[in-house]
């Protein structure tokens, strides 16, 4: 946790507006204006602290010589009017009450003729406030020519601040290519990331597949690249503290052949099975096993990258019915690797298999037409924790856990296809069709399914549970208008059914039928950015205990304001993607709840490439 005496380094960062704007009520900059006549503000002092004064003094910057001089001042501090004065003196003095933002707009004229206004806002610091550190990641699109980019800066807690006007880098232009070391290109898919940074952003892009050709736009440092060939002969390579100017040409790395062969529960060969490998965590190419259950793939197996992290998967033919295998962070894998020995893989002697064909009825018993039924199986459960295993020449089998993750979709009568599936307890996830109206078939419903009973007949849709809460400030007053969404995590992650979104009402009430028994995180927003994001992990009750959440307490944020910019023009970039980070070192509370690379705010700049951020 940065303190007050950090306040220096505060106001070191302040930045002041550029001229020639309104400012939202601003004198006209254009009106009468003469192109030999402008303004210039300048302050007395260089830091600023709350409550005190703040003297400014105005230039007028002209080749005309002198003459009378007259001056309108306004200032503005909360977008509400403070100040608005005329005079003929060239110095204004105004009392900073409060800590934040205040912006002065400066209009003036020489022997009568209308100079060019100006603006500039300062940043005044509280005296004992608490300073933490925070990142500013801005993100332009494809078309703005410009990196993403990350920006540290030191901002008080719970105090508005603006950073002034950002002029985004332009970066490198880097014209690449990704060869063979004879020479030969190499279609591939890039992944670009900075060096040594933690849940930096990453760059992607393809080679042209003729020429290897890319073309890319970052900033100068020094980069992990991953390098993942279109074919099958190559394997993927993570080259690691890559310079901007090695990029023109990368060079894929010899691969290492590894062989083996795939069995089913029968001991007979597994034909049409996929099978992939990670080692230090670079994913190899995938080989399709042959009639005889033999295949061979590409990897990088320098010994460097070889760690417990080592990692076989083997996707069966969806048609066996059998399920996937996944051996992972294996010391035992790696040292087989390392020795070339063939990696044999057999599935379980025994493990049986069902053919089932359910109907899907609505909550109310009609058929369920185009409803969608995924059946995901629990890995950690008997027979799915050892559905198979790594075969070695020498010592003990190695147990491979086994999943399987398969979706069919119910015909006009609500029958699903018949589909073959290993006897396993299984996660079925419902979801409705999707051009049905809102609540007339049910919700996705999640429910638990043991093969090992029998292939059951009917799958029911249920309706949803309704989670309801309260929304509230440090007052105990109900806010209305926040938003609040629920996204869904673990199973139900990928189901966008299962999401749900809402607005509170005038007590701050509000309600999200969400599935029940499921995992959510609820994102609460205020659209006027007086009030930080806060996110709340919760586990939705059952549709019979619909319990109430308790409620949810929203702390007043910080605005953090400012204006995006090129080097090549001071006009604002509009619909640059701004997020705000917690640094990496930073302990204050506010950033100790955070969770992940999360952003605590986001805003896009809007048409003059200013944003405003609500920092909690």
């Amino acid at each position: 946790m940065l303190t007050c005496a950090c306040l220096a380094a505060l106001v070191a960062l302040s930045a002041c507006g550029g001229g020639g704007d309104d400012g939202g009520g601003a004198p006209n900059p254009d009106a009468g204006a003469g192109a030999d006549c402008s303004m210039r503000i300048e302050f007395a002092a260089q830091q600023w602290i709350a409550p005190g004064p703040v003297v400014a003094r105005a230039v007028i910057v002209t080749q005309r010589g002198t003459g009378y001089e007259s001056f309108r001042w306004q200032v503005r501090f909360q977008d509400e009017l403070l100040t608005l004065a005329d005079s003929d003196t060239d110095e204004i003095t105004f009392d900073a009450v409060e800590p934040g933002p205040y912006t002065l707009f400066l209009d003036g004229a020489l022997d009568a003729r209308q100079c060019y206004s100006t603006s500039e806002t300062i940043n005044v610091a509280p005296s004992d406030g608490e300073l933490v550190g925070y990142r500013l990641r801005f993100v332009p699109r494809g078309d703005q020519l410009a990196p993403v980019q990350t920006l540290g800066r030191v901002l008080p807690l719970a105090v508005d601040y603006d950073v002034g006007t950002v002029t985004l880098d332009p970066g490198v232009r880097i014209d690449g290519k990704v060869e063979r070391d004879d020479g030969t290109p190499v279609a591939a898919y890039l992944r670009v990331m900075p060096a040594d940074v933690a849940a930096a952003p990453f760059v992607e892009t393809f080679t042209d597949p003729d020429s290897g050709a890319f073309s890319l736009r970052l900033e100068d440092g020094r980069y992990d690249v991953l390098v993942v060939p279109s074919g099958d002969e190559d394997a993927p390579a993570l080259l690691s503290e890559v310079s901007v100017a090695d990029l023109e040409r990368i060079e894929l790395p010899a691969s290492a052949l590894v062989s083996g062969a795939i069995t089913d529960p029968l001991g007979d060969p597994l034909g049409g099975a996929r099978i992939s490998l990670r080692a230090g965590g670079v994913p190899s190419a995938v080989a399709v096993s042959d009639d005889l259950g033999a295949f061979s793939l590409p990897a990088q197996l320098a010994i460097a990258q070889l760690d417990s992290d080592a990692a076989l998967t083997v996707v069966s033919p969806e048609a066996s019915g059998l399920p996937w295998l996944t051996l992972s962070s294996s010391d035992t894998l790696a040292t087989a690797l390392m020795s070339e020995q063939a990696l044999d893989v057999a599935y379980a002697p025994g493990l049986q298999t069902l053919a089932l064909s359910p109907t899907i009825n609505a909550a109310d018993g009609a058929a369920a037409a185009g409803a969608r039924v995924t059946w995901i199986a629990r890995s950690d459960e008997p027979p799915m924790d050892a559905a198979g295993a790594l075969v070695m020449p020498a010592g003990d089998p190695i147990p491979m856990s086994g999943t399987t993750r398969l979706s069919a979709t119910a015909d006009i009568d609500g029958v699903v296809p018949e589909v073959r599936l290993p006897v396993a307890v299984y996660d079925v996830i419902i979801e409705p069709d999707a051009g049905a109206g809102e609540g007339e078939d049910g919700h996705v419903t999640v429910r638990t399914v043991d093969l090992a009973d029998g292939a059951p007949s009917v799958l029911s849709l249920a309706a949803a549970s309704v989670l309801r809460g309260s929304v509230i400030d440090a007052d105990g007053t109900g806010l209305s208008g926040i938003r609040v969404t629920a996204a869904p995590r673990a199973l139900l992650a990928q189901i966008p059914g299962a999401s749900a979104s809402a607005l509170s009402d005038a007590d701050g009430g509000f309600a999200l039928p969400l599935v029940g028994g499921g995992t959510y995180e609820l994102t609460f927003d205020a659209p006027d950015r007086r009030y930080g994001r806060l996110r709340v992990p919760v586990l939705v009750p059952a549709v019979d205990s619909p319990e109430p959440l308790g409620p949810v307490t929203l702390a007043r944020a910080a605005r953090v304001t400012g204006r995006v910019t090129s080097a090549s023009s001071s006009a604002g970039i509009a619909g640059v993607n701004v997020l705000l980070f917690c640094a990496p070192d930073e302990t204050s509370a506010v950033c100790a709840s955070a969770t992940g690379d999360q952003p605590l705010a986001e805003a896009v700049t809007d048409f003059d490439g200013r944003f405003v951020l609500a920092s909690p």
